[in-house]
């Protein structure tokens, strides 16, 4: 029941390879089916949803709380897949945003930029200079989005458990070799992992039925008691009984707490406009 994370730059069969494991593993292999799931539970475009994922330039045409509110409901359906375990993810960026689970495996696939710019070239039917700018291009694009929503460097070792890089490594080998880590006791599923899992997909589902009402909701659960922080400058009360009615409708919910906390300084701003 374990989980495997796949994240790979730009052309460099990242798609290829995660294939190969979940059929060494035989897993479940996971990727833009969940947008349309997603899309279908939410009633939202599913073309939205993979913009925001592939396209890295999308967020900034988009308003943040459409982008909140997409990423968490791409969040949520992916967790209803990761408590099942057994699959292998990749495409979704899902090691962005997944909470760190003992039993989901976080693997970095990279390599060397002519590589990648010869796979450019023969893919897009380009030249070398317009493969590269192509290839460098998509680089800048995804560390800046990466950088704003996430406020991390997608290239820091700290993300993954392993990192694996192809220009000493052949696709095939490094599959097998993610197959292998995969199997090891330390990433199978304990009792605690499991119940782990499960809050968070309940914290995320959670999440996506409210971003809606307060876009910067932080929520928190622990088998069924939810607990929601909340900054508001107004309609404190009224829109606390809102976010606690809002997760109730979530099944698994038991408890639901919401501590909001008025921001004076943001009130006072909006005064003097």
């Amino acid at each position: 029941m374990s989980v495997v994370i796949i994240s790979a730059v730009p052309y460099l069969g990242g798609d290829e390879i995660a294939r190969q494991v979940a059929e060494g593993l035989a897993y479940r292999l996971v990727g833009g089916e969940v947008l349309e799931t997603a899309a279908g539970e939410r009633g939202m475009s599913p073309e939205t949803l993979a913009r925001v994922v592939h396209e890295p330039l999308a967020w900034r045409t988009m308003k943040s709380s459409d982008r909140v509110i997409c990423l968490a409901a791409i969040e949520a359906t992916l967790w209803d897949v990761l408590v099942e375990g057994k699959c292998v993810c990749h495409g979704l960026a899902a090691h962005l945003y997944i909470e760190r689970v003992s039993h989901i495996l976080r693997v970095r696939v990279d390599g060397p930029l002519e590589q990648r710019i010869a796979a450019a070239m023969k893919r897009e039917g380009l030249s070398e200079a317009k493969a590269r700018k192509l290839v460098l291009g998509l680089d800048k694009q995804r560390r800046r989005w990466v950088k704003t929503l996430y406020k991390v460097d997608e290239s820091d070792p700290e993300l993954f458990d392993t990192v694996i890089d192809l220009q000493t490594e052949e696709p095939r080998a490094a599959a097998s070799r993610i197959v292998d880590l995969a199997k090891q006791r330390r990433y199978r599923p304990m009792s605690y992992s499991r119940k782990l899992a499960r809050d968070c997909a309940l914290t995320a589902k959670v999440r996506a039925e409210v971003v809606a009402i307060e876009p910067g909701a932080q929520v928190r659960a622990k088998e069924g008691r939810v607990h929601i922080d909340v900054t508001t400058v107004s309609g404190g009360s009224s829109k606390a009984a809102l976010l606690e009615e809002r997760a109730r409708t979530v099944a698994g919910v038991t408890e639901v707490e919401v501590s909001a906390v008025d921001d004076v300084i943001a009130r006072a701003a909006l005064s003097m406009r």
